[in-house]
This record gives C-alpha cells, structure tokens and sequence, in this order.
C-alpha cells in the first residue's frame, strides 16, 4: 500500500498541493472528509466504502487519521543509510486503515470488501498495538466497514465486540443498532450486536 514512485510518503503527487498536514507518524485530513477523493493507505474499493460511511458518520467523529503505523516494524540490515533504515521501518510496520476519535473514544476502522478471519485479528492486534505505540485512549472501539459478509463472519466479529458497517451493492446499509448514522432520510437497517459503542 506504498505510494508510487516520485509520491510521497503520504501518497500525494508532491508537484500538486495537498489537502494533507502529516503529523510525522501518520497523515490527518483536516476539514470535511468527503471533499478530497484521496485517503493514504485506501484502495479504490476501501474509499468507495468509506465515502459511504463518511455520509452517515463522519459529523459523529472529531478527527481522523488513515494509514496509522503501528509497531516497531522489521529490523534494517546495517548496511542502510539511516534514510533507508527509516523508509524500511515505515514499510515493515503494520498499517490500521483508520483512526477515528469521539470524546473518550478511539476507533480503530479497518475497511475490507469481503473480509475474512485475518480481519478478526489485525483488529484485535491493532488494539494493542496501538496502545503501545501511539496511546491507550479511555476505551478502544473496533469496528469493520465492508460490502459482503458471510454468516458466520458476522457471529465471529460479534463475539469480538467489531461494530460492522455493511454496504451491500445496490442494496441500503446494514448498520449497528446502538451506533445510528447522524443524518436522517437514508433508508437502512439494522442488526442486533452485543456492543454498545
């Protein structure tokens, strides 16, 4: 999920302006999040979920944060120049897709189109990791935003208290009951899930 060659580290075209303030350790999107089209770290699937999401939430959130790395990462060979010892860390660290805060929350966001059981674990290693290395908020929040989930997906995530955000193609969103969108007018549903955000 690096940036391409001549970008930089954040994923802009260094030649353009960006939207982007990079706080060393990880990129913020300041203002609106719906009014850039580029989020480091996010695939075209991912934004095109995540845009969807955005629409429902993001007046429920104070900041947000993508491609947060976490962890110390695989130790360089000695050889590397301190700049190629850096760049190699940023590339061996784990990466949460989304940091969000609301007051005495912190939510660890990962977006995936179909996710499998490895999404239950980086959620759950992200937690700690992100406690570790960043900060321990008040109370952590793990919660998936995806297209498609099978059954039994569904019944592991909740036993892992993940808060799920389902966007089905050409259908309404399958959203938590206890965690409701912060516009009106949108037609969706709901699913019954054992955490309270």
């Amino acid at each position: 999920m690096g940036g391409a060659a001549g970008w930089g580290s954040t994923g802009e075209n260094p030649s353009r302006p960006s939207p982007y303030r990079s706080s060393g350790r990880r990129d913020i999107i300041p203002a609106s999040q719906l009014d850039t089209t580029n989020y480091p770290g996010l695939n075209a699937q991912s934004i095109a979920l995540w845009q969807q999401w955005l629409k429902l939430y993001e007046p429920r959130f104070t900041s947000y944060e993508y491609n947060v790395r976490v962890g110390q990462g695989i130790l360089a060979p000695a050889y590397l120049s301190q700049a190629e010892k850096d760049l190699w860390k940023k590339l061996t660290q784990k990466r949460i897709d989304v940091v969000a805060e609301r007051p005495g929350q912190t939510w660890i966001i990962e977006i995936m189109e179909r996710p499998g059981l490895a999404a239950v674990g980086q959620l759950i290693g992200y937690q700690h990791l992100y406690a570790k290395y960043v900060k321990t908020p008040e109370k952590f929040v793990a919660a998936l935003i995806c297209a498609r989930l099978g059954y039994d997906m569904r019944l592991i995530f909740d036993k892992q208290q993940v808060v799920i955000f389902q966007f089905k193609v050409g259908k309404g969103p399958v959203l938590p009951s206890a965690f409701l969108p912060a516009v009106a007018g949108i037609p969706f549903s709901t699913y019954p899930e054992s955490q309270t955000p």
